[in-house]
């Protein structure tokens, strides 16, 4: 597994992952990453799409589909690792 750093989980990588789910808190990351961000994030940034990817996985996760959502409970699990290492 390859750590995530800044640089790799960038404003493009986010948008890449995160516009494939039609939920509304994505909708929210989406329009943040494309009219807020740089290329490169910031500390408040990541709080920001963490706390939505949060609430997206309490409103819409379900064990029945739960392989839907991997990738963006890896991207979680990514930001929680950045926001800890780097800031």
């Amino acid at each position: 597994m390859i750590l995530p750093s800044p640089d790799t989980l960038n404003r493009e990588y986010l948008i890449k992952i995160i516009e494939f789910y039609g939920f509304i808190e994505c909708s929210c990351i989406l329009a943040f990453l494309q009219t807020v961000c740089s290329k490169n994030l910031d500390a408040a940034s990541y709080r920001f799409i963490h706390e939505k990817l949060k609430e997206c996985l309490h409103n819409h996760y379900s064990d029945s589909c739960k392989h839907y959502f991997d990738e963006l409970k890896k991207l979680q699990t990514e930001i929680e690792y950045i926001l800890s290492v780097f800031f």
